[in-house]
This record gives C-alpha cells, sequence and structure tokens, in this order.
C-alpha cells in the first residue's frame, strides 16, 4: 500500500508539471484608451537656479589648510635627525625593507599600522612622542583593538624590540609588526 501512494503521487506530480500553453502563463491586457503623451511636450524642466533660494556663500577653506602639519615621512626623518641614528640602523632595527623606508620617508607612500609601529618604536622615543608621530601617520592606539592596547602597554613599559614584542602579538594571535609593506 505504501508503495500505491508514492507511485499516485508521481503521477500526480508529473500531471501537474506539464508544460502548460502559452496563453495560460501570460494575462493579455488591453491597450491604452489613449497614446500616452511624449516628454517633450511637457515643457522645459524648471532650472533648479529659478525654483529655489540662492545657495549660501561656502566659508574660505584656506584659512583651515594653513594649520597642515608636515606628513608622517617628513616627521620621521626629523626624529631620526634628533635620535642621532642613522637611516640603515632605524629601518634595519624596525625589520622594514629599504624601498619601503624610502617610500615612506620621500612621502610616497603612508605606512600601514604593522610598518609605521616598529618605525616608531626603533626610535626609543618616550610615550608621548611615540603616540604623536603615529598620529601624524593617521594611526591612533584604540582602546578596542587588542593589537592596540599591546602597543600601548609595549610603550608604557619601554620595550622597544621588535622581535619580543612580536612574540607577544603572536601570543594573543594578532598581526606581528613588519609583516605589511609600507
Amino acid at each position: 500500500l505504501p508503495m500505491l501512494d508514492l507511485v499516485k503521487m508521481e503521477a500526480d506530480f508529473e500531471a501537474s508539471s506539464e508544460v502548460k500553453p502559452e496563453e495560460e502563463l501570460f494575462e493579455e491586457f488591453p491597450a491604452p484608451k489613449a497614446a500616452a503623451k511624449p516628454f517633450a511636450s511637457y515643457g522645459p524642466l524648471p532650472s533648479l537656479k529659478e525654483s529655489g533660494p540662492a545657495p549660501a556663500k561656502r566659508p574660505d577653506i584656506s584659512r583651515a589648510l594653513k594649520e597642515l602639519e608636515p606628513g608622517f615621512g617628513e616627521k620621521l626623518k626629523e626624529a631620526i635627525d634628533s635620535s642621532g641614528l642613522t637611516d640603515p640602523q632605524v629601518y634595519r632595527k624596525a625589520q622594514v625593507s629599504r624601498a619601503a623606508f624610502n617610500k615612506i620617508i620621500n612621502g610616497k607612500a603612508v605606512p600601514k599600522r604593522q610598518t609605521a609601529v616598529p618605525l616608531v618604536l626603533a626610535l626609543e622615543l618616550d610615550k608621548k612622542e611615540s603616540l604623536k608621530l603615529l598620529e601624524a601617520a593617521g594611526i591612533h592606539l584604540s582602546a578596542s583593538s587588542k593589537f592596540d592596547l599591546i602597543i600601548r602597554w609595549c610603550l608604557e613599559n619601554g620595550l622597544r624590540d621588535i622581535d619580543e614584542i612580536n612574540d607577544i602579538l603572536y601570543e594573543f594571535d594578532q598581526p606581528l609588526l613588519g609583516s605589511a609593506s609600507a
């Protein structure tokens, strides 16, 4: 008996899935009674200037742009010069390639977090100077990022060795320093 039910169900399915003639698939719509009016016959579009109030005069931005500070590359150069270190000492200690370092110093690249942080650490600046230099690269160490909290902790506790910091980052499953290009 169960086998017969299966055969009947299969037959019902095949009967219901027949291809229906086209007239059953589409509904005929009656032709419109009057032809639609052509778009051009509505006349010209109103001008925005005619229909609304005059736009407000935009404030002068040149004053704000005068406050533009030097970028990360320029500030990094200054920090290297005042540290007494040479460029090769800094990029080697930071484990950053010479090519990436040159792009950054010459303002041709803005470093990613994994590149900027080791460059700052290599200079052995205090926490306040380090954070200010990172800010020039558009990097803010956030309290909502495990990576950032680890770097902040390292700055506060005087850790500047990239290998040691990478060990800590690895332990907490975070991206390693120097693992990104420029």
